[in-house]
């Protein structure tokens, strides 16, 4: 049974391309460090980072991997909402994944499909960003 909830985000638009971290990326709830609008299109989703533990770096700074959600303009409170709410969600989907935004409009076969988002005010997935690992510090 799954028991934990992943949020996934996906910001290419031909499912060929997804090859890496940068285009796409399913992290764990739990992990979130917090989620603010950065501007009046755009919310940030902190997470703690996966290739580093807090005290990695050599000036021990805290590390967060993000991803950046593209919203209609002043609709960012609501956006928040809408996570929010499918995290808090008692019911799980089969595999625990919470699609927040799925950019891709192009699928394996090359046929057209529609992207997907959490909301209807979530018009595209930004930046994945994810910290490289740092080297150990003697």
């Amino acid at each position: 049974m799954i028991t934990d909830k992943y949020l996934y985000f996906r910001n290419i638009t031909d499912q060929d391309a997804d090859d890496d971290s940068a285009a796409s990326i399913s992290l764990p709830v739990r992990n979130i460090t917090g989620m603010t609008p950065t501007s009046a299109t755009a919310l940030t989703i902190f997470f703690k980072s996966i290739n580093n533990q807090f005290g990695d770096s050599n000036d021990d700074d805290i590390v967060n991997d993000s991803v950046i959600i593209n919203f209609t303009a002043g609709k960012g409170k609501q956006v928040m909402q809408a996570i929010t709410a499918a995290i808090n969600a008692g019911k799980l989907n089969t595999d625990g994944r919470i699609v927040v935004a799925d950019d891709v409009t192009t699928n394996l076969a090359n046929a057209t499909i529609d992207a997907v988002t959490l909301n209807s005010h979530i018009t595209s997935c930004g930046a994945i960003s994810v910290i490289d690992a740092f080297s150990a510090t003697a």
